[in-house]
């Protein structure tokens, strides 16, 4: 029977921090705590993600817009 021991439990939410993966720790201490670190009423985490696509040998393929400043609005209120 495996099991995870305290330090192993550590290393993995320590990686998904250092990824950037909040949200992910977030959604895992609602889902076994009831209630996460967000706070209600707040705009939900935002942070820019360079999207660029390349081919195998890095040629540049096409690069994902930002939002426009009206969609992010909708964001930030919570309408997405």
């Amino acid at each position: 029977k495996e099991h995870l021991v305290l330090a192993d439990f550590q290393a993995i939410y320590r990686a998904e921090l250092k990824e950037g993966k909040f949200w992910g720790v977030e959604h895992d201490l609602e889902a076994c705590n009831g209630e996460g670190m967000a706070k209600p009423g707040s705009p939900p985490f935002t942070a820019v993600f360079d999207y660029i696509y390349h081919t195998r040998s890095l040629r540049l393929h096409s690069v994902q817009e930002l939002l426009s400043e009206k969609e992010q609005a909708k964001v930030d209120q919570g309408h997405c």
